[in-house]
């Protein structure tokens, strides 16, 4: 799929006067955690604005893959057939290597996903988007956020924004990324902090032979194959922060060679080289009276576990519906939002446990094989709550 057929995923945002109006639900950030929660909550008939200070999506540094509960996300959300039909491979199959053990087996049907997808954020976060918008769901582009604004009770009530006039709202979400301001402006509780230990390069290849996720776990470094749009594949190394190189693609192409040549055999890199040095995994109270965070803004994590993108969409729907039993009853807030924090934390503390634990590359390859199983097994959960929501 070329860029231009790409970009019309998403059609051209209508302009918007929001003076003298005011919205159920304001989100700050219009990528994949703030379109998707938007999407539901619009589909549920609530008014719904989404800002971003950017334009529409555009590419991202990413992990890519999608695990069985970001797929079952997606499906429920109804988009998934519309990533599906822009060129995105369905992933059949998982290839592990922990050290000297080497395992394959077949993506399992379960929970209704007989396969995983690793679209490319510009096919992603477009669609998701642009579904949100159909749904119901106002965009504005390029509106910078100051921060929110508040009532006489300390309660959000909107947000403010740079040359404009504040937004109100009867709640506000935060999206926007490991540095939200809407995390800063309600000064959102810090839960667990680690500092950061990995670093991750990657690169899109064409020629490579790879059906399916490929992660090998060796040498204390995490190196691997994903397939994603245009029959590209992208190859990634991880590794100890400390020993990050400077020359990033040097890294990538010796550290793929020693450790999985097979995968560099044909390859051919196609464009620029994408790094993720130092990211710092962060959890916060993502719930307090009048906002939410959703993604990033409540839960950074390393990208070792690829797990960023399935949390995203999870709390989405998590997020969606503790905002629309609190809108439909304010009387059910406490409850709701309660919900909210505890159903992701329940998620959320494990896998951070696990990320931390394979991120400090202080493992061999018996204990990353077992963190990686660990792994799934909170991910079976999720697709059995996710199978319960009223959302779906």
């Amino acid at each position: 799929m070329n860029e231009t057929t790409r970009r019309g995923l998403l059609q051209a945002p209508a302009a918007l006067d929001w003076s003298g109006g005011s919205f159920d639900v304001v989100v700050v950030g219009a990528r994949v955690a703030g379109a998707a929660t938007a999407l539901h909550l619009a589909r549920a008939g609530h008014k719904v604005l989404i800002v971003d200070r950017a334009g529409p999506p555009a590419d991202t540094t990413s992990t890519h893959a999608l695990m069985r509960t970001g797929t079952l996300a997606l499906r429920q959300a109804g988009v998934l057939d519309t990533i599906i039909a822009a060129g995105t491979p369905p992933i059949r199959e998982i290839n592990l290597v922990f050290g000297e053990e080497r395992i394959s087996f077949p993506v399992a049907d379960a929970h209704g996903v007989d396969a995983y997808y690793a679209p490319r954020r510009t096919v992603l976060d477009p669609i998701l988007l642009q579904a949100a918008i159909d749904a119901g769901a106002s965009f504005v582009p390029e509106v910078s956020v100051n921060g929110v604004s508040w009532d006489s009770r300390g309660r959000v009530d909107g947000i403010t924004v740079r040359d404009g006039a504040p937004i109100p709202a009867r709640w506000v979400i935060g999206a926007d990324g490991t540095q939200s301001r809407v995390a800063r402006s309600v000064n959102a509780p810090l839960l667990c902090y680690h500092p950061p230990s990995n670093a991750l390069v990657y690169a899109y290849f064409g020629g490579v032979d790879r059906p399916g996720y490929d992660f090998r776990f060796v040498d204390q470094r995490n190196v691997g194959a994903i397939p994603t749009n245009d029959g590209l594949t992208v190859l990634f190394v991880g590794g100890p922060l400390a020993e990050a190189s400077r020359d990033g693609e040097s890294y990538l192409m010796t550290t793929l060679a020693r450790l999985a040549p097979d995968l560099v055999a044909n390859g051919r890199r196609v464009g620029r080289l994408y790094r993720a040095n130092g990211i710092p995994n962060v959890l916060r109270d993502p719930a307090g009276p009048g906002w939410n965070l959703v993604g990033d803004a409540g839960f950074t994590e390393d990208p070792i576990s690829a797990r960023g993108i399935t949390d995203a969409l999870r709390d989405a729907v998590l997020c969606a519906e503790a905002i629309d039993r609190s809108l439909r009853d304010p009387a059910d807030e406490p409850e709701a939002q309660a919900a909210y924090r505890q159903t992701r934390d329940r998620f959320a503390v494990p896998l951070l446990d696990r990320i931390v634990d394979l991120a400090s590359y202080n493992w061999e390859g018996p204990k990353a094989s077992r963190l990686l199983r660990e792994l799934g097994e909170i991910a079976d959960a999720e697709c059995e709550l996710l199978s319960e929501s009223i959302l779906a």
